[in-house]
């Protein structure tokens, strides 16, 4: 898996999601929450795009991310 696009039905994202395989994610306008852990071991994550509807990222949502 290398890129995630979450559907624009839901309002937050609410589990964390661990695969070291994901290189992008882009989120959709209408999310407003990012919950915690949400992308944390996401090693190979190089790119997240988050729009201005996003107004709360949770504790250590990227966490070990090591963007380039």
């Amino acid at each position: 898996m290398a890129r995630i696009i979450l559907q624009n039905k839901i309002s937050q994202t609410v589990a964390s999601l661990v695969d070291r395989s994901i290189k992008s994610i882009n989120i959709p306008y209408g999310i407003t929450r990012i919950g915690d852990y949400a992308f944390s071991l996401c090693y190979r994550l190089s790119s997240v795009t988050i729009p201005d509807s996003v107004t709360h990222i949770g504790n250590q949502a990227f966490y070990i991310v090591y963007f380039p």
